[in-house]
């Protein structure tokens, strides 16, 4: 059921009806529209043509060149990881990706999938600054377990490379969230409300 699935739909339905259905928070569409017509011409131009993702030298890219194996492995990694820091004082995200820069910097097999389906919480926590360890350790360990045995899969699809999964996506961004979503459970993330199950998929969708 989760392979056949339009994730995005999935999220614009859950998203109306919240908005139906929310009686404490609200869209001011009006205020939307102030913002977009505030907006310096330079800002929406900057837009659309695209940002640097590595414009602050925080993510690792140096293979980009040659088709990017280790940095897809390192954007999989971690966006495993992209969540809840906030119990850690002053750990933000560029602390997240440059420690993740400078692990695969130092050991460019640190991300492969058999190193991570059998991470343990000691391996992960030598990853960051002994004054910045990430939060819920455990679970994280778990997310990048889940990630690890995906990518080495039972029919062998993806050969242990996240780079293999974006490829079978066929260049579809929906067909990528569908794939992620169906492999690996950790970004899977719903709620229920008003007894309804809705889709948040945020995770997924960085």
């Amino acid at each position: 059921r989760m392979a056949a699935c339009d994730p995005l739909q999935s999220i614009l339905t859950s998203c109306e009806y919240v908005c139906e259905e929310a009686r404490s928070v609200s869209i001011d569409d009006e205020g939307i529209s102030r913002f977009i017509e505030e907006m310096q011409q330079e800002d929406i131009n900057e837009l659309r043509n695209g940002v640097d993702w590595d414009s602050e030298g925080w993510h690792y890219c140096a293979d980009v060149k040659i088709g990017g194996p280790l940095t897809c492995q390192y954007v999989f990694v971690m966006d495993a990881l992209n969540f809840c820091f906030w119990p850690t004082p002053d750990f933000e995200y560029d602390t997240l990706a440059l420690s993740l820069k400078r692990v695969l910097e130092k050991d460019s097999t640190a991300f492969n999938a058999e190193k991570l389906a059998s991470i343990d919480a000691k391996t992960l926590n030598s990853w960051f600054p002994t004054d910045k360890r990430l939060p819920n350790i455990e679970e994280r360990v778990i997310r990048l377990q889940e990630l690890g045995h995906a990518l080495l899969c039972e029919d062998n699809r993806f050969g242990g490379l996240a780079l293999n999964m974006v490829k079978a996506a066929n260049n579809s961004a929906k067909e990528l969230v569908r794939l992620l979503l169906q492999y690996i459970p950790g970004f899977r993330d719903t709620s229920i409300y008003n007894g309804r199950l809705i889709h948040l998929y945020k995770r997924v969708q960085i």
